[in-house]
């Protein structure tokens, strides 16, 4: 796990009144939790903007710098939590977890599927069960994320934490037997649109071969019509010139 430098200062006043008032001028409310007690911070935002850059929303430990009135003091902490505006998604809260570098901690950490399933291509739709994997390693073993291949999955079919392929120093505490990810069948809905899709598409396809023999049709129709009319023409011209011999 990466590990970041990162200056803070101690927060003196607290509430949602003094929160919505720093975050005005660019910085954004923090708390440090540890040893029982929870220490509230003032960060800058534009600067801990380029730590949230490379964390890609998972942990990251980050030795604090704190600057308070009678001092400054240094921090080992782990990025618990980073809070986004459901509206703007601009940053609000942070929350950090005071840790030990040689003491082994229990936190989560996010799944990433990886691959194709096979069943996709049959209109499965693959849906991921759980997220995050609880674990328990020392802070500089904590991965930024486990990955699980999905590629070899058919409709109707799971694959479980078991899957997962561990890494050394990393104790996975989520069960081996809990479902990862599972690929559904599609349902009745999405069947009867695939038909119905697949039937208009057939249906426009054959259209021209059909308007082009109606057309075709109608041509022979025609000239045979005209060649009646001249058939006849002539009968009525033979039929004057009988009638005029007499």
């Amino acid at each position: 796990m990466e590990v970041f430098q990162f200056e803070v200062k101690a927060r003196a006043q607290k509430g949602t009144n003094a929160s919505r008032r720093i975050r005005k001028q660019a910085i954004i409310p923090g708390v440090l939790y540890g040893s029982g007690n929870s220490l509230p911070l003032e960060l800058d935002l534009k600067e801990f903007k380029k730590i949230a850059k490379k964390v890609h929303g998972g942990h990251a430990i980050i030795n604090l710098a704190i600057k308070k009135q009678d001092g400054e003091i240094e921090k080992t902490t782990l990025l618990k939590d980073i809070q986004y505006d459901i509206v703007s998604d601009s940053i609000i809260h942070v929350d950090f977890q005071e840790i030990s570098l040689d003491k082994e901690l229990v936190t989560t950490v996010p799944i990433e599927l990886v691959g194709i399933p096979a069943g996709v291509k049959e209109g499965g739709v693959l849906e991921q069960v759980i997220r995050n994997l609880e674990i328990r390693a020392l802070p500089l073993k904590v991965p930024g994320k486990f990955t699980l291949d999905v590629s070899g999955l058919t409709i109707g079919h799971s694959i479980t934490v078991s899957n997962i392929t561990p890494i050394e120093g990393v104790t996975i505490l989520t069960s081996k037997d809990k479902t990862a990810a599972t690929l559904l069948a599609p349902s009745k809905e999405e069947v009867k649109a695939a038909t119905e899709v697949e039937a208009a598409a057939a249906a426009a396809k054959a259209e021209p071969e059909v308007i082009g023999k109606k057309e075709k049709e109608g041509e022979e129709k025609e000239g045979e019509e005209k060649e009646a009319g001249k058939k006849d023409a002539g009968k009525k011209e033979d039929k004057k010139k009988e009638e005029k011999k007499k």
